[in-house]
């Protein structure tokens, strides 16, 4: 049975019980579209992104059209497209509308759109839907019939009107969700690209997240390390002191006078320099039924790692050539004259002959005021994890 074989006020709706999940994985959108499909006894249905003011058009899903019509809907037809021209926007995801409501069949046989693009897929009559706005443009789901199929009736226009209630609230969620996903990655991908180990905890004290120097400090399992409870020193003292400023940096507000940020030092099981660890109070605060949630940065620096510096980026800061830029990379990275030129196989005097021409491209006239200068700009950056 399917809804048309039941009366409109008995009807459950047919994707509820499906659709959310489908927002929350962001997959099967076209299992979906084909169950409405399939109700509403359409030829062709699909969720279009237009654009009115420049009358672009992207479908992102579609179920029904033929092979390389998608395609040829977002690169021309949307542009001639007669229907979503006139469909009324102004009143957001409560407007249903049909095609023949739109405009006339006249107009519609005699336009480019129905030669082009809606003849050859042998489709004729419509209905749409206005589900969301997102960045300017419009999420509409067209329905689509042929000719023959007739117009579609008042009761199916009503059960897609329901019907596509539940859409919009789904492609909502999925919007958000997909949203914050990007921003996560991107977010994770820039921390990727800084020369200190960061970790996100919550207020137990789990990680939510690291980035790639982190995670080569913590594999070390020296110093930092991870266990069942969460992130620990290598004695009971230094974990107890971790955790106290994790706790403190992650305390509900007014809950605290103490200092929310603070660094200490973890010692190591070998010879090598102790890391440097901070915990910092992040500025946000997300909420779980109702309560309140912090989480809290961790920073950590190990004396011992040398990052490798773009020379690319130093050619094209300071026009410098490849040696120059080459040199000031490695004394950025703490090397001596006398290293430099043994590591690039030239003479000492050769070594300062380019320091002095970088001198003068950076305005630079000390070597320590070179290195700060270098510091300070994008040539730190790590590109790709490192």
């Amino acid at each position: 049975m399917t809804l048309l074989d039941m009366p409109i006020e008995d009807a459950a709706p047919s994707i509820a019980d499906t659709v959310y999940d489908v927002a929350m994985r962001g997959e099967g959108w076209a299992d979906i579209l084909d169950e409405l499909k399939r109700g509403l006894r359409a030829d062709a249905i699909a969720l279009i992104e237009y654009d009115r003011d420049s009358q672009a058009g992207f479908i992102h899903q579609s179920i029904g059209l033929k092979p390389g019509f998608a395609r040829a809907y977002n690169e021309i037809h949307a542009a001639h497209d007669v229907w979503l021209k006139r469909l009324n926007y102004s009143n957001g995801a409560s407007i249903a509308a049909k095609g023949e409501d739109l405009t006339s069949e006249r107009l519609l046989i005699g336009s480019d759109f129905y030669r082009d693009w809606l003849a050859p897929q042998d489709l004729f009559h419509s209905m749409f839907q206005v589900l969301m706005r997102r960045e300017g443009t419009h999420i509409v789901c067209a329905v689509l019939r042929s000719e023959s199929g007739g117009r579609l009736e008042d009761d199916v226009m009503d059960i897609f009107h329901r019907e596509a209630a539940h859409l919009s609230r789904a492609l909502e969620i999925h919007d958000i969700l997909s949203r914050t996903a990007m921003e996560r990655e991107a977010a994770l991908a820039a921390l990727d690209q800084v020369h200190v180990g960061v970790i996100f905890v919550d207020d137990h004290g789990k990680i939510l997240e690291s980035n790639y120097i982190a995670n080569e400090i913590l594999t070390e399992n020296d110093g930092l390390m991870i266990d069942r409870h969460g992130l620990k020193g290598r004695t009971r003292e230094a974990t107890a002191e971790l955790n106290e400023l994790i706790g403190l940096a992650t305390r509900p507000d007014g809950q605290s006078d103490v200092p929310v940020t603070d660094t200490i030092s973890l010692e190591r099981s070998s010879d090598r320099p102790n890391l440097a660890v901070t915990v910092c109070r992040l500025p946000l605060v997300a909420r779980f039924l109702g309560t309140n949630r912090r989480a809290a940065a961790i920073h950590v620096t190990n004396p011992e790692q040398r990052f490798a510096l773009d020379p690319k980026k130093l050619r094209q800061l300071y026009k410098l050539t490849p040696a120059e830029s080459r040199l000031a990379a490695l004394l950025a990275q703490g090397l001596r004259l006398e290293d430099v030129a043994a590591d690039l196989d030239v003479s000492l005097n050769t070594v300062r002959t380019h320091l002095k021409r970088i001198f003068s491209k950076t305005g630079t006239d000390r070597q320590a005021e070179l290195v700060r200068l270098i510091l300070s700009g994008p040539a730190r950056i790590m590109t790709n994890g490192g």
